[in-house]
């Protein structure tokens, strides 16, 4: 899970012309280093992989702000789907 996702962030850096190396705990969101057209993409594709609707998530972006806070975000949701 961790090697897609790293993937899709660091496709979505080198688009917009972006250094592509952070750490699993920079930010992505506060620091804009995705935009919000970006965070829409990032959604998609947390629902296309992971089948975790976007509307979960609310206002709070802080959420998914680092690769290891996505992460955390996909897990607890998919447990949370799982045990329905």
């Amino acid at each position: 899970m961790k090697e897609k996702v790293t993937k899709f962030i660091v496709e979505t850096l080198r688009r917009n012309g972006q250094d592509t190396e952070f750490s699993d705990d920079d930010s992505l969101i506060k620091s804009s280093r995705l935009d919000s057209l970006d965070v829409v993409d990032l959604l998609l594709f947390i629902e296309e992989q992971y089948h975790i609707p976007p509307s979960l998530l609310g206002d709070d972006l802080t959420v998914i702000d680092t690769l290891n806070l996505i992460i955390n975000y996909i897990e607890l949701n998919q447990r949370k789907y799982e045990s329905s």
